[in-house]
């Protein structure tokens, strides 16, 4: 039940639940230089402001854990807990509410169905203190909930929930502890608090597309030693490792290596086969490090190529028009 392939939709938070048969902070000096840079009024300003996401949650409002195949039954002798729980799936009435009843009337089966509550709760917007705290207490809790025999028995391994790990990238991922480490840090990153959602993110399984996540959150926050000390090696094999690479670059940039930082860039935007939104990210911030340079030919050229695939590509029209005025 490992990660699958994230995706580059622009897809938010899903549940998705398939019941078959199937069983803190360390500053360099580097760290600490922001400032306005060459990004002023960006998502990621070199000033330690997180970048916005948009649509966060209109997205997620259709997001509902509705299980879509029939569960098989518990035996006559399982635990009352596990009886109940299977009938609230199979019903499709496990609505936030709904769930956290069943945990007060089955405390042996409250970490399952916390997970499950929590994860319609993320999937549906909802990041209040109630989500927050039941995130926290999973996360922190001496058992990953993956080794609930719950999971095992009656949600196959297609039930996943799908997780954002970066702006426009989401990953699907099993009911696990490392799931609700990148919520819970989805959840503090929500409230502003960036410093919460790094120690989440750096507490999960290193893997790919936590890598992504942890580098987007060390730029969002102004930590940019830390981001090109995380990525440094990487080679542009993939969407996710381009996207690292357009962080490494916007890190670059914000502590004044402009040559370094379009050297990067470069190495991101080399495969056209990566996914667009990927592209555009690095094709806008190119572009602003362009005209801090002067070079506001090569930054029109670079807004250019996004209005060539996205004519609708927010606020690239109006940049666009400003740098023709030089």
């Amino acid at each position: 039940m490992g990660s699958r392939a994230p995706t580059a939709d622009g897809s938010r938070s899903r549940v998705r639940l398939n019941m078959t048969t199937a069983g803190a902070e360390h500053r360099s000096s580097v760290d600490r230089t922001r400032g306005k840079g060459p990004f002023e009024g960006m998502p990621f300003g070199c000033d330690g402001s997180a970048p916005a996401r948009a649509g966060r949650r209109a997205a997620r409002r259709d997001a509902r854990a509705i299980p879509h195949s029939e569960p098989p039954t518990p035996t006559l002798y399982a635990p009352e807990g596990e009886h109940a729980l299977h009938e609230l799936l199979r019903n499709g009435e496990h609505t936030a509410q709904n769930l956290d009843a069943l945990a007060e009337a089955h405390p042996d089966y409250r970490l399952p169905i916390m997970m499950i509550a929590a994860a319609v709760r993320f999937a549906e917007g909802d990041f209040g203190d109630v989500t927050r705290r039941q995130l926290r207490m999973l996360f922190d809790h001496s058992a990953d909930p993956a080794t609930h025999p719950f999971f095992a028995t009656h949600l196959s391994d297609t039930s996943h929930v799908l997780v954002p790990v970066a702006s426009g990238m989401s990953v699907p991922m099993p009911f696990s502890r490392d799931a609700v480490g990148l919520m819970l840090a989805e959840v503090h990153r929500a409230e502003g608090r960036l410093d919460l959602a790094i120690e989440a993110v750096e507490r999960v399984t290193p893997r790919l597309h936590t890598t992504v996540c942890l580098a987007e959150l060390y730029v969002a926050a102004g930590r940019n030693g830390d981001a090109i000390r995380l990525t440094n090696g990487v080679d542009n094999d993939d969407d996710m490792s381009a996207l690292l690479l357009t962080y490494r670059a916007i890190a670059f940039a914000c502590i004044g290596f402009f040559e370094a930082a379009r050297a990067v860039f470069n190495k991101a935007l080399a495969r056209r086969d990566r996914a667009p939104q990927i592209r555009h990210l690095a094709l806008r911030y190119r572009a602003e490090l362009h005209a801090a340079s002067g070079r506001y030919a090569h930054a029109r050229r670079d807004l250019e190529r996004i209005l060539d695939e996205d004519p609708s590509a927010d606020g690239v029209d109006e940049r666009l028009a400003e740098l023709r005025t030089h």
